[in-house]
């Protein structure tokens, strides 16, 4: 859903100097290296994106309103 958003923002390297490939490549890893501490116990989350992380209100944004958009259209 991101890269589509990225790849079809015109206006993206007036802003950022990243390609798409390289922001997809930056968040993969800001998303896939979350860990938290429960009981005692480390964990890595595995799925969605975690509360309190400067990146979870816009991911989960873009992913509602794509979710929101083919919802609608059909």
């Amino acid at each position: 859903v991101i890269n589509e958003y990225l790849l079809a923002d015109n206006d993206l390297s007036l802003w950022c100097p990243l390609e798409p490939s390289e922001i997809i490549k930056c968040l993969s890893l800001c998303l896939n290296s979350t860990l938290f501490k429960f009981r005692g116990d480390l964990y890595k989350q595995t799925e969605g994106v975690a509360m309190g992380s400067p990146v979870s209100p816009i991911v989960a944004n873009l992913f509602m309103h794509s979710l929101e958009t083919n919802a609608l259209s059909k």
